[in-house]
């Protein structure tokens, strides 16, 4: 029993369902033994509601949301938000983007608006 290793593998369990859509999963750890068994609890499965870049051009909204890979209707997978951040990244040179989620229970969907953090030029002090 390594207390380390079943707590890596606790959120590999918990990875695995947050790219299913399933953002409030729990996974119990188990008590020491030699059969580690979880329990989890998915609870309800989410999908991408209306996506949004703050303060954007609707043309450069248009461009830059297609860039992410991700589209309304989709079922929310957090590596894929976090792979279309990076290309969002990458494509606009924010320094850092925020993505700030408004999450729906009962239409069971997130939304999200990525506030682009730009870097502040030195003239602007």
């Amino acid at each position: 029993w390594s207390q380390p290793h079943v707590e890596h593998a606790q959120q590999l369990l918990m990875a695995y369902y947050y790219d299913r859509g399933y953002i409030n999963v729990s996974v119990t750890l188990p008590a020491p033994s030699a059969t580690a068994t979880f329990e989890v609890k998915e609870g309800d499965q989410f999908r991408v509601g209306k996506l949004s870049i703050k303060d954007a051009s609707p043309a450069d909204q248009k461009k830059w949301l297609a860039l992410l890979g991700v589209k309304k209707g989709d079922v929310f997978k957090r590596s894929a938000m976090t792979t279309g951040m990076q290309k969002l990244k990458d494509a606009t040179s924010a320094v850092d983007i925020d993505p700030i989620t408004n999450i729906d229970t009962k239409k069971k969907t997130i939304d999200v608006v990525f506030e682009l953090q730009k870097s502040v030029s030195p003239s602007s002090k």
